[in-house]
């Protein structure tokens, strides 16, 4: 049980098979917690961005990719949210309109991993649960992210691992 700010970066640590992820995924509803709560300074449930070690990636663009959790979304804001995920080398090199297929193929991880931030992000939801958004990454790419993460939790509340 813990309560949470409107605002702030909360990361959870422990050693490996700890349930660090388990603890994500019940604070994202995707798992019934056996006892605890989260109590949200701004009162009831607060609408839940998620990106997980292994985010959701379906034929079609890059944009259309990171847009799923923004229906309708600019390709502007599109782009910022690709940007703020640190996709910068794949934004240079295939462009918003990349052609993904279903599995994926041709992204890296840690790209996979970015895609999945730059949806939470693009979602302007006020809760981000973001389950090892900097793994898979070099050390520069990891800083500038973690720099992004530190920025965003100045206007919403993010929880990582």
């Amino acid at each position: 049980t813990f309560r949470l700010g409107e605002t702030g970066l909360l990361a959870i640590t422990g050693p490996t098979g700890s349930g660090k992820s388990t603890l994500l995924a019940a604070l994202a509803g995707r798992l019934s917690p056996e006892a605890g709560a989260l109590d949200w300074a701004a009162g009831g449930r607060p609408a839940v961005g998620w990106a997980g070690q292994r985010p959701l990636i379906l034929a079609g663009s890059l944009a259309s990719n990171i847009a799923l959790a923004a229906d309708g979304a600019a390709e502007a804001a599109i782009e910022v949210a690709a940007r703020a995920a640190c996709l910068h080398h794949l934004l240079a090199e295939r462009g918003l309109g990349a052609t993904i297929d279903w599995s994926g193929s041709g992204l890296s991880g840690g790209e996979r991993r970015r895609i999945g931030v730059a949806r939470a992000l693009l979602s302007g939801r006020a809760l981000l649960l973001l389950d090892e958004p900097t793994a898979d990454l070099d050390e520069e790419t990891a800083a500038r992210l973690r720099a992004t993460l530190r920025e965003v939790a100045r206007t919403r509340a993010l929880i990582d691992w």
